[in-house]
C-alpha cells in the first residue's frame, strides 16, 4: 500500500514539476532569438494576456488536475470502476493470472513486461491523440465555446513555453483531465506507468509551445507535429488547421485538417509559413476542392489506422506480441515517410523472411503444421 502512495503521489505531482523546470530550460534558451519562430518584438504586440496573467492561470489548470488525479488514483476509485491494480482491458493486460503468482501461499505481484508497458504507452496515446482533436476541433467550430472558453487559449499567438498549459479551466478540465483519465484507464497502465506517460506528455505539449526551432531537438525529428506545426495553428489563417495534439498529426491527416508548412530563415527568427501540396497552397483552396485534392491521401492514412486499432483490437485473442508490433510498425513507418514502396518493401520481406525459416526448418525435419499448430 505504500509503494502504491508513492506511485499514486509521484503520477499526480510529478507532470507539474516536470512542466516547471522544462519550461525553466526554454527560459533560459529564450536570448537565442535567432531560433524563435517570431520576430520577439510581435510578443509585445500580438500577445493579449501578460506573463503574470498565464503564470496564475497555468497553476489554477495544474490545481484542477491535481485534485482530480488524487481521485483517479484513488484505491476506492479503481476498485469501483473493476481496474484495482490489473486493469482487464481488453488488449492491453494480459490475464490477472500472468500477474499474479503463489508463493507459499502468499500472493505475488509481478510486473507486466517492456513490451507490454510499450502498447500499454502506445494506446494511451492514440487514446489521448484522439479525444484532444475531436473536442480540441469541436472547441473551434461550436462559435459559443471558443467565444468563450476556448479563445482564452488563443489569446497568445507568440507562443513560449511555460505557456502551453493556459486554458480556460473548463478546457483543461474537457481537453487535458478527462483525456488524460481516459488514456490512463483504457491503457490500463498502473499508476507507475502513468508517472513516466504523463511526464512525457507534459514534456511533448511544452515543446510543442515553446516557439522556438532548436537545432538536434529530438522531439522534432521523432514527432511531425512540433513547434512549427502547432505555431501554424495558431495564426489566424491556420485556425481551422493543425489541430491534432500533442503526439501525431494522424487526425488531421484523416479529416483533412492538414496544413503543411515550410521553415524560412529571416533575419533575427525562424519563419514557419504555409507550403504547397502538389504544387497547390492548401489555405487558398475551397472546402470541396482540398476535399478532393486530399481525398486519396485521406483514404490511405484511415487504412493504416484502421490496421492500427485491427491489431490493437485483436492482440488479446491472443495476437503474437510481433504480429502486433509488426502491425503498428507498418501504419508508423507510413505516417512518417508517407510513402508505400516503403510499406509494400517491408511486407515484402517479412514474408520472404517467414518463408526461408519455415523452409530451412522443414529441410531440418520439423513438422512444420504442427509448430504453427502450437505457436
Amino acid at each position: 500500500m505504500e509503494n502504491f502512495m508513492s506511485d499514486e503521489l509521484l503520477g499526480t505531482f510529478a507532470p507539474i514539476l516536470v512542466y516547471w523546470v522544462y519550461s525553466g530550460i526554454y527560459v533560459l534558451l529564450s536570448p537565442f532569438e535567432n531560433y524563435w519562430l517570431h520576430p520577439k518584438k510581435d510578443e509585445h504586440v500580438k500577445n493579449l494576456v501578460s506573463k503574470r496573467t498565464v503564470v496564475r492561470g497555468v497553476l489554477l489548470q495544474q490545481a484542477l488536475q491535481a485534485a482530480v488525479a488524487v481521485i483517479l488514483f484513488s484505491k476506492v476509485f479503481l476498485d469501483y470502476v473493476g481496474i484495482g491494480f490489473d486493469p482487464p482491458v481488453v488488449g492491453c493486460y494480459a490475464p490477472l493470472s500472468d500477474h499474479v503468482t503463489s508463493n507459499g501461499g502468499e500472493a505475488t505481484n509481478l510486473q507486466p513486461s517492456l513490451l507490454v508497458k510499450a502498447r500499454q504507452f502506445l494506446v494511451a496515446m492514440f487514446v489521448l491523440d484522439t479525444w484532444q482533436y475531436f473536442m480540441h476541433r469541436y472547441m473551434h467550430h461550436n462559435k459559443f465555446l471558443y467565444r468563450h472558453i476556448h479563445s482564452q487559449h488563443h489569446r497568445l499567438v507568440v507562443l513560449y513555453a511555460f505557456r502551453a498549459l493556459y486554458n480556460h479551466p473548463l478546457e483543461g478540465l474537457l481537453l487535458d483531465t478527462i483525456g488524460g483519465a481516459l488514456s490512463f484507464l483504457l491503457s490500463g497502465m498502473s499508476p507507475r506507468a502513468s508517472i513516466f506517460f504523463f511526464s512525457f506528455a507534459t514534456i511533448k505539449t511544452v515543446d510543442d509551445h515553446c516557439g522556438l526551432w532548436l537545432p538536434g531537438n529530438l522531439f522534432h525529428m521523432l514527432f511531425n507535429n512540433n513547434s512549427a506545426y502547432h505555431d501554424i495553428h495558431h495564426q489566424l489563417y491556420g485556425g481551422k488547421y493543425n489541430f491534432s495534439q500533442p503526439f501525431f498529426v494522424t487526425w488531421d491527416k484523416i479529416l483533412g485538417t492538414h496544413m503543411p508548412y515550410s521553415l524560412e530563415k529571416r533575419k533575427g527568427f525562424v519563419e514557419a509559413s504555409v507550403t504547397s501540396y502538389l504544387g497547390i497552397q492548401i489555405v487558398n483552396l475551397g472546402a470541396d476542392e482540398k476535399a478532393e485534392l486530399l481525398f486519396v491521401d485521406q483514404f490511405i492514412v484511415t487504412a493504416v489506422v484502421l490496421g492500427v486499432i485491427y491489431g490493437l483490437t485483436k492482440s488479446f485473442q491472443p495476437l503474437p506480441d510481433d504480429i502486433f508490433c509488426y502491425r503498428t510498425a507498418l501504419g508508423f513507418t507510413y505516417a512518417h515517410t508517407r510513402n508505400l514502396l516503403t510499406l509494400i518493401t517491408i511486407h515484402a520481406l517479412w514474408n520472404s523472411g517467414v518463408i526461408l525459416i519455415l523452409t530451412f526448418l522443414q529441410l531440418q525435419g520439423y513438422d512444420i503444421s504442427n509448430l504453427l499448430q502450437g505457436s
